[in-house]
């Protein structure tokens, strides 16, 4: 199918482009890609922000792939927070990162729990 090959190759010119360091090359081309872009394609355009030594607002940048990953219906995986990590370091927005990310796995802890029909009080009581 067309489509998947320029998404394949939409992909693969954004990670030469984070090998690189280059992140207006990365960027340019995750927008180009559109709706089509994938979680590999927005993390790859995370990585190349994490490497770039261009003169651009690197948080500025991340805040806005995060919000259109949103809007795209795709959740944030390893990779993705591992670089938002590094590109928001131990400041406001990586604390709140790593706030979120918990709350997330709380979350899914309750519904793995809840699904095995054990209350989660009784589930906390026998791993102690």
């Amino acid at each position: 199918d067309v489509a998947d090959t320029v998404v394949a190759v939409g992909n693969a010119l954004i990670a030469a482009a984070a090998r690189a360091g280059d992140a207006v090359l990365a960027l340019d081309t995750l927008a180009s890609l559109g709706d089509a872009a994938s979680i590999v394609s927005y993390n790859a355009a995370l990585q190349a922000l994490v490497k770039s030594d261009q003169s651009l607002d690197r948080v500025a940048h991340a805040l806005e792939l995060r919000r259109a990953m949103a809007e795209a219906g795709l959740a944030e995986d390893e990779a993705s927070v591992s670089s938002l990590l590094a590109i928001f370091g131990d400041g406001p927005l990586g604390e709140e990162l790593l706030a979120e990310r918990s709350l997330q796995q709380q979350q899914q802890q309750q519904q793995q729990q809840h699904q095995q029909g054990q209350p989660q009080g009784q589930q906390q009581q026998q791993q102690q």
